[in-house]
């Protein structure tokens, strides 16, 4: 499968324990101070299309209380459905996290310009 960017995803089988499986670390990059996350879940063709619709219709529920946008994207067609549209970042008028923030590009910056990058 490719992206966008022309960069090989892995494909890996997962059979999530609950309809809000993967909130918590799309949650998580909000505290690390990006601008916008998202949660995004992949349906190959052996997945029923009622699960996918009760699945992701509580997923969305849940998102709409959030600032997390939510893409539903089914296989082998590549349909992607937004059902939730992110909101910016609240977190980021907090002092701490904008030094946080801050620290994190830097860090990255330095290792991206002290590491070649090999394609």
């Amino acid at each position: 499968m490719k992206t966008a960017f022309n960069e090989e995803i892995p494909v890996y089988e997962v059979k999530p324990k609950s309809y809000y499986e993967g909130i918590d670390e799309a949650h998580a990059l909000l505290n690390f101070g990006v601008d916008f996350a998202w949660l995004c879940h992949v349906f190959d063709k052996n997945v029923s299309s009622t699960f996918v619709e009760k699945y992701s219709k509580w997923t969305s529920k849940i998102l709409r209380c959030t600032y997390i946008g939510y893409l539903v994207i089914t296989l082998p067609s590549s349909a992607i459905r937004k059902l939730c549209e992110p909101e910016r970042n609240p977190l980021l008028e907090e002092s701490e996290l904008r030094t946080l923030r801050t620290c994190l590009i830097r860090a990255l910056k330095e290792e991206r310009n002290a590491k070649p990058i090999n394609k």
